[in-house]
């Protein structure tokens, strides 16, 4: 099938094939929900936050703890649903300056569900500390059939970003 999309990854083509869809996520992989607290939430923000570094000349760069062994671009999570500033100049583990979930800041002894992939969830290298979170739902069918159907479905496959967040300064 071929849907029509937005400037999908910079192409000129507004065309998205179900070759493209595998090209993004070509490791079999499932969707769950996760319980976690909010203490957990903000612990895997500083995670992401750890993705930003300084360079020398002061302009944002990758650190060099995701470039090894190579750049981890695909363990980097842009988080929904919860909107959250990271501030670069900060110490590590102390980058979010706030994070809040509908309009309300992040309770840290809250509860909440949290849907992730099983290879975020148990696997990866940056997350560890999500594999002890609680999942109280399981999908038994892969994440890239999911959306090649809604894609499909829909004839469109949005892929703009709700700017829930922000680095700064």
């Amino acid at each position: 099938f071929a849907i029509k999309t937005l400037d999908f990854v910079g192409t000129d083509t507004p065309v998205l094939r179900t070759r493209d869809v595998l090209d993004f996520f070509p490791y079999p992989d499932n969707l769950c929900v996760a319980l976690l607290t909010g203490a957990q939430i903000i612990a895997a923000l500083e995670v992401t936050a750890s993705f930003f570094a300084r360079s020398e000349d002061g302009s944002l760069a990758v650190d060099g703890g995701w470039r090894e062994p190579h750049l981890l671009v695909y363990e980097y999570l842009m988080w929904d649903g919860i909107d959250y500033e990271i501030d670069v100049d900060r110490e590590p583990g102390q980058r979010i300056g706030s994070a809040s979930i509908q309009g309300k800041p992040v309770d840290l002894g809250g509860a909440y569900p949290v849907v992730m992939t099983q290879y975020l969830k148990n696997a990866s290298s940056k997350y560890r500390l999500l594999r002890d979170a609680p999942v109280i739902w399981r999908m038994d069918r892969e994440f890239s059939d999911l959306l090649i159907e809604d894609a499909s479905r829909r004839k469109l496959l949005d892929v703009r970003a709700d700017l829930n967040w922000s680095v700064r300064p």
